[in-house]
């Protein structure tokens, strides 16, 4: 799906919608669905609290659309996404 970035809350930061359900981004500040990890993994929440805060998390889930399934966590592929990379210069 293309993103329609609705609202600048920083400088780096949007919130994004997505036509789908499936997906999710979410920086450290936004607030979080309410779901346990699924198989023993980290919540939603115990992700964003471990990130920076130049960066957010897209989320996708890939196993179902009812958000209502135990398997729908959000979680079948997590990227971090860093917003203040460090970049290596060659000696």
């Amino acid at each position: 799906s293309i993103p329609n970035f609705s609202e600048k809350i920083s400088p780096i930061f949007y919130h994004v919608k997505f036509a789908s359900s499936t997906e999710m981004v979410l920086a450290p500040q936004d607030p979080v669905p309410d779901m346990p990890g699924a198989y023993e993994q980290d919540s939603i929440r115990q992700m964003l609290d471990n990130l920076n805060e130049y960066e957010e998390l897209f989320l996708v889930e890939l196993g179902t659309t009812d958000s209502g399934s135990f398997a729908y966590d959000l979680q079948d592929v997590v990227l971090v996404i860093n917003h203040n990379p460090t970049i290596p210069y060659a000696d």
